[in-house]
């Protein structure tokens, strides 16, 4: 009898008690400064507005060798990025949650890799258009390719150092994407974090 008394006091403990998984998860907000940038093809680069925000949410606010985060939609900011002219411009968001790892590497600095859908949506007085990309950005090094394969452009991240990164992403243009057709295309996501959950 005493020890159903004690299992069934142990049971209605459990359920009153918060859950690991329904806490509040670990949010850390990354501010892009001036070097964040769009090339296309190293022909022509544009500057992404500097105080965009990228928020965070991490599963736990510390773990062992590695952590899973997300970034939905809405935790995205980026202000338009104005091309050639006052008229024309790219906006980047996120086409749903985006999913990602922050990890130890063996140098002690973090490794980020994220998989992300991105839509682009070119806003110009002709040619107006609206574009969906699977991207991965990462802190190590990816390449950008052209359409017809002809050129490959190599680029590299950095690792997370206090709390400044920078992620890269590539993709490659169509036939008839403005500004550069079939031009291989990469983003540099320069910036600092507010602060960072604990990776050991």
């Amino acid at each position: 009898m005493r020890a159903s008394l004690v299992a069934a006091l142990g049971l209605v403990t459990n359920l009153l008690l918060p859950s690991a998984s329904g806490a509040e998860p670990f949010v850390a907000t990354l501010r892009l400064d001036p070097f964040s940038i769009v090339s296309f093809g190293d022909q022509e680069v544009y500057q992404l507005p500097e105080g965009g925000e990228i928020q965070f949410e991490f599963s736990a606010p510390e773990g062992v060798g590695s952590l899973g985060f997300v970034i939905q939609p809405r935790a995205a900011l980026i202000a338009p990025m104005t091309l050639r002219y006052a008229d024309e411009s790219l906006q980047f968001t996120l086409g749903g949650t985006a999913t990602g790892v922050m990890r130890l590497g063996s140098d002690g600095r973090l490794i980020l890799d994220i998989d992300a859908y991105v839509v682009v949506t070119l806003n110009h007085p002709e040619e107006a258009g609206v574009k969906r990309l699977p991207i991965h950005f990462t802190t190590e090094s990816a390449e950008a390719k052209s359409l017809s394969g002809d050129r490959v452009i190599g680029v590299s991240g950095g690792r997370v150092a206090g709390k400044g990164v920078q992620l890269v992403g590539t993709a490659t243009n169509a036939e008839d994407d403005y500004p550069r057709p079939g031009a291989p295309v990469y983003v540099v996501l320069s910036g600092a974090f507010d602060r960072l959950p604990e990776i050991r």
